[in-house]
């Protein structure tokens, strides 16, 4: 069965999801400008419209996060968790994400912006080229997040810790 669903998001993007797909919409414009979905399994094919610098549209999937703006591109999730990113027009930013990656994101004073920095650092993959990233290549970011929890916990025995946890974001 050659199948799909297409979702519309405002005037942003269109997500093409094809047959046999789990796709999540974890954060619709709750944060103006902000979509952010998970790709859970399967594939799908998405149009983004140049986004101004504060909007953002992104995929994520167990081991990559992929930053997108102003781009055609096809994400492939598979049973042996990897992650293949094509770009057919524009570029993706592709961020190998360890596991736990979420939590930490969401538990750690300072981790979505911290995760954001990274995410604008991530390498671009551009018109007609792919890359596929494991759990292997994934786990490479985990020596990143351990120093910052390892900086963050400093930061927390000492008085001021609000405005050096602020500081300690920026420079991220």
């Amino acid at each position: 069965i050659d199948s799909f669903c297409e979702l519309q998001f405002g005037k942003i993007s269109t997500v093409y999801i094809e047959e046999e797909t789990t796709f999540v919409i974890t954060n619709l414009n709750t944060i103006p400008g902000e979509t952010l979905t998970e790709l859970d399994g399967g594939s799908l094919l998405g149009k983004v419209v140049k986004l101004a610098g504060t909007e953002r549209f992104e995929v994520r999937t167990e081991v990559a996060n992929m930053s997108v703006r102003g781009t055609e591109f096809r994400v492939q999730y598979g049973k042996n968790r990897e992650t293949t990113v094509s770009v057919k027009s524009g570029a993706v930013a592709v961020l190998p994400v360890p596991s736990g990656w979420t939590e930490f994101e969401k538990e750690t004073p300072g981790g979505e912006a911290f995760f954001r920095e990274l995410a604008h650092m991530a390498p671009l993959i551009e018109a007609g080229e792919e890359v596929t990233i494991d759990r292997e290549e994934a786990e490479k970011t985990e020596k990143i997040i351990k120093n910052y929890k390892k900086d963050i916990a400093r930061i927390n025995k000492k008085p001021d810790r609000a405005t050096k946890l602020k500081d300690l974001a920026t420079r991220v």
